[in-house]
């Protein structure tokens, strides 16, 4: 081949091993954006059974009586019907004049029990009634609350039910529906990046088949840089001293340019002077992952995708053309 002729083949090379490269790349990050979205499965959870009233709520509670005070009341009551008894043995023994000789303050102590005795266990009574008849009370709304506890018991008996009946369902759509529609988006789209990969795979391995590029190198790396040398200017063949190959060995050794792809795709920046071909193509490469991706992620858009489907294929194509045109010249 001459050296037109060469710049067109290593540029078909080129193109295609740079479709091949997005094309794995874009399977890859297309297969991982489909299974990030896979919804995950229905999970069972529970229903919260409601609160049985507890009977502390509605029984109140109420303060002791004092113990002084109640020894108190006591010792008065007492003190009291000693001195009535006293008096009441007097007056028998005597007569009523007997009255007349009880001194007042006599008088006024008894009545003074009297009251303290009879205000204390009266204040007592009614407390105790008071406090039977809240007592009662709480226990009727206790008895409410414990009918509308089971009432509430029967309706979540329904309520679980209902969502155990809910959950299969949503449970059987998931499995007979959902998961092998999601299915067959992964396998659709798995087959049309295989299907380029086989496309592009092909004509590269006609464009190979030729012979014009020494098997060692047959990769993106030294294609790209066999191509920039040629179409620059700064080689005019592949072999001999001054030949593609030999710069590129060259470089190799010296630092000047990296053929391992990884490094590279990590180092982008670092080959954009030596290896500038290669960048490009690499940026370009980013670029339309990118924008599939993109698309991709919603899921349902598929026009950039179908453009790319149609585009590459129609580039993996060309290279029989090449093919032909070689063989009829070399005829």
């Amino acid at each position: 081949m001459n050296t037109e002729e060469l710049k067109v083949y290593t540029e078909q090379v080129k193109e295609l091993e740079t479709r091949l490269y997005t094309n794995k790349k874009m399977h890859k990050e297309h297969m991982k954006i489909l299974d990030d979205s896979l919804i995950s499965a229905p999970q069972k959870g529970y229903l919260v059974a409601p609160e049985a009233p507890n009977p502390e709520d509605y029984i109140p509670k109420f303060e002791e009586h004092s113990t002084i005070i109640y020894l108190i009341a006591c010792f008065s009551a007492l003190n009291l019907v000693m001195l009535i008894c006293a008096f009441a043995s007097n007056i028998f023994r005597e007569g009523l004049g007997y009255i007349l000789t009880v001194p007042i303050s006599a008088w006024i102590g008894l009545l003074f029990l009297g009251f303290f005795t009879w205000l204390y266990f009266y204040c007592r009574i009614s407390d105790d009634r008071e406090h039977e008849v809240k007592i009662q009370q709480g226990q009727e709304k206790l008895r409410q609350a414990q009918e509308a506890h089971l009432k509430d018991m029967e309706h979540y008996a329904e309520q679980c039910k209902q969502y155990e009946q809910d959950f299969e369902e949503e449970y059987r759509i998931y499995n007979e529906d959902y998961l092998p529609k999601h299915q067959n988006v992964i396998d659709s789209v798995n087959d049309l990046y295989e299907d380029l990969d086989e496309k592009i795979t092909t004509s590269l391995e006609e464009l190979y088949d030729m012979d014009v590029i020494f098997p060692k190198y047959r990769n993106l790396v030294a294609i790209s840089s066999i191509n920039e040398y040629l179409m620059s200017g700064r080689c005019y063949e592949l072999e001999g001293p001054d030949g593609a190959y030999n710069l590129y060995e060259t470089e190799l050794r010296q630092n000047l340019i990296i053929n391992k792809l990884s490094d590279i795709v990590d180092n982008l920046e670092k080959i954009r002077d030596n290896q500038y071909s290669l960048y490009e193509v690499l940026k370009d490469s980013n670029r339309t992952i990118k924008s599939l991706s993109e698309e991709a992620r919603k899921l349902n858009e598929t026009s950039k995708l179908t453009q790319y489907y149609t585009e590459t294929a129609a580039k993996a194509a060309e290279a029989p053309k090449i093919v032909y045109a070689y063989t009829r010249k070399i005829g």
